[in-house]
């Protein structure tokens, strides 16, 4: 049987849009700041994870027009590897979603 991968999360925009040119077309990236209480001890404290997203083509374009930093989105995709060599030649290694669909969430902008 195959596996699934899909994601869905809700959180507050860390970085970007921005847009930039590839071979492969237009992509769009930023980040996700997802907040959330986890236990240390006997007491629940505030962590944030930090995820970082790419949205390709018009639908990444189109989500730049609309969010900027600080603002809330929800986002469904799937979880996508890339590897690469840096100019010295080290491995590198970078998780990220993939974002297929965008909505708003929150309070309107004014």
């Amino acid at each position: 049987m195959g596996g699934m991968n899909k994601v869905m999360m809700s959180g507050n925009i860390t970085y970007g849009p921005e847009i930039k040119d590839t071979k492969a077309g237009d992509v769009t990236e930023f980040g996700i700041a997802i907040n959330s209480k986890r236990k240390k001890g006997e007491e629940w404290v505030d962590h944030a994870d930090f995820i970082d997203c790419v949205c390709w083509g018009k639908r990444g374009e189109s989500l730049a027009g609309f969010f900027d930093k600080g603002q809330e989105i929800q986002v469904v995709g799937t979880l996508t590897t890339s590897e690469w060599e840096d100019k010295e030649g080290n491995k590198r290694k970078r998780t990220s979603v993939t974002v297929q669909d965008w909505f708003f969430s929150g309070k309107k902008s004014e």
